[in-house]
Order: C-alpha cells, then sequence, then structure tokens
C-alpha cells in the first residue's frame, strides 16, 4: 500500500511546521541600537555651537583655577601670617594673585598656563567686581580692604555657565 504525500493531506492554508518564532533576533536589536546611536551622536552635535563648548571650557578652567587659588591661600601659614590668594578680573581675562603686606598684589602663573593672564573671553562676569579671594580658612570675599565674608554666593561668571563660590565654606560647586 502506498501512503499519500503529506502536501496532499494537509491543507494548504497552514504554515508550515519549521516556522519561524515571532519577534527580532539579537544581531537584528543590536544592528539598530548601533544605527540609532550613530543618529543621535550626530543630532546633538549639529545642535550644540564649537562657541558653546569653549565657553563650558573657558568656565570648567575658572573654577578649577578658583580652587587653585583658595588652597594655596589654605595652605599659606594660617592667622600668624596669613596669605590672601585670589583671582583677578583683567580685560577679557584673569590672572592669579597674593596680597603682600604693604597691600600690593603680586601676580602668579597658574600650573601648564604660558602666561600670568588667563584669557577666557566667552565669560559673562558677574557680581560687579573685579576679584574675589580667600583667607587662609579658604572663605571668599571681594573686598581686599575689609575682608568680610559675603552674605551670600558669589557669582563669577553668569549665563549658561555660571560659575558660584558658597559663602563661608567657598564651596565652588
Amino acid at each position: 500500500m502506498k501512503l499519500p504525500e503529506l502536501s496532499s493531506i494537509a491543507p494548504r492554508s497552514r504554515q508550515p511546521l519549521a516556522r519561524r518564532a515571532a519577534g527580532f533576533t539579537l544581531v537584528e536589536v543590536v544592528l539598530v541600537l548601533i544605527l540609532l546611536a550613530i543618529l543621535a551622536l550626530v543630532i546633538i552635535g549639529r545642535l550644540t555651537s564649537p562657541r558653546e563648548v569653549e565657553a563650558a571650557a573657558q568656565a570648567a578652567t575658572l573654577k578649577n583655577h578658583l580652587r587653585y587659588a583658595q588652597l594655596r591661600a589654605i595652605n599659606s601659614g594660617g592667622p600668624a601670617a596669613p596669605d590672601i590668594w585670589g583671582i583677578e578680573k583683567v580685560g577679557d581675562g584673569y590672572r592669579l594673585f597674593r596680597r603682600e603686606e604693604d597691600g600690593g598684589l603680586t601676580t602668579f602663573r597658574f600650573p601648564a598656563e604660558e602666561s600670568d593672564t588667563v584669557t577666557a573671553p566667552l565669560l559673562e562676569w558677574a557680581g560687579g567686581f573685579s576679584l574675589v579671594g580667600f583667607d587662609y580658612y579658604g572663605r571668599p570675599f571681594t573686598d581686599l580692604i575689609d575682608f568680610t565674608p559675603q552674605a551670600g554666593e558669589i557669582k563669577v561668571a553668569g549665563g549658561a555657565h555660571a560659575v558660584t563660590i558658597t559663602r563661608e565654606t567657598g564651596f565652588i560647586p
């Protein structure tokens, strides 16, 4: 007795038994994620201008330089021989200074900088003052005569890249 072929018995409307499971393979998912990541990088790159990136870099450098001046003041010898260290705004930049006993300012070069004055033309200086100093406790002030700590935060730079110094503690976020 001859058996009929399977294709003649099974109705044609049914799916084959070796059907692929529904969904996507891992390779397909990974490829789509890689393409989405590349597309996102291109879009973000077009939204951020080089000028904005440079302004953010100048604000970050200013924060580091403020911390450096604060550290120099803290390590200056304490109440017996206090040195006041800080940053003075000059033109479109700033420089590191130390206040001498006679009241004069001596400027210094920041580490890894080529000159005494750091150029930062994209920073928007705020607050109406020309310098920020730190005492041996690291407290900030903007007056070299009274050395009165500020009543509120000192806003050194404004705009999209604000640089602030917390009163009394000198914390620079």
